[in-house]
């Protein structure tokens, strides 16, 4: 069957054919765009040495009274493990809820997750930087319903950054972007080794 339209509303058709054609390719490269950079918080500090005063060594933690107490108990595993690992006693052992006038000083203070623009998202941190990149104060939050290898690669994954470590590329690394699967719960050894190179 032949094609017996005017010509003018065979142009038109064609038109609307191209344009549709042009939408759907932006909505896909919009997409493309979206999970591959934009959900990525962490893109704003690629290029920055995030870092610590080791004079601030150990790190104090506090929690707020939400946190589940499964949450702290991990979180304390957690720290304990990594410190074992690395050279140097990064974080201090010894969690504290954090009360509304606490005198204490505080730099990592942990909180239930409240969420984000990114709904996969279990856990958060947000940084508070010298100009230096020199890390002043951290914020982690903390998803809570959800199992407990879920949980620990969460912790582990918050806590890597707010020591200054950025996301991998490598999907069997606790710092990929999405490594909250519970897959993967432990640091690697090239992890360790880059703290232990940002902490003497």
């Amino acid at each position: 069957m032949s094609w017996c339209l005017p010509i003018d509303l065979k142009i038109r058709v064609f038109l609307i054919v191209i344009t549709l054609l042009i939408t759907f390719s932006g909505c896909l490269i919009g997409a493309y765009l979206y999970n591959s950079e934009s959900e990525d918080p962490y893109l704003k500090y690629k290029d920055v040495y995030l870092f610590w005063n080791v004079s601030k060594l150990p790190l104090q933690i506090r929690y707020t009274k939400e946190v589940d107490t499964n949450v702290i108990k991990l979180l304390e595993d957690c720290i304990d493990t990594l410190n074992f690992r690395t050279n140097v006693i990064l974080l201090h052992p010894i969690l504290k809820k954090y009360e509304s006038l606490d005198t204490d000083r505080i730099d990592i203070l942990v909180k239930e997750f409240m969420g984000c623009e990114n709904k996969k998202c279990i856990g958060l941190m947000d940084p508070s930087l010298k100009e230096s990149g020199e890390f002043q104060y951290v914020r982690i939050e903390i998803a809570e319903n959800r199992t407990n290898p879920e949980l620990i690669s969460t912790i582990n994954h918050e806590l890597g950054h707010a020591l200054g470590l950025e996301h991998s590329k490598d999907k069997h690394s606790i710092m990929y972007r999405q490594s909250y699967t519970g897959e993967t719960t432990e640091f690697s050894n090239k992890d360790i080794e880059k703290l232990n190179n940002r902490y003497k």
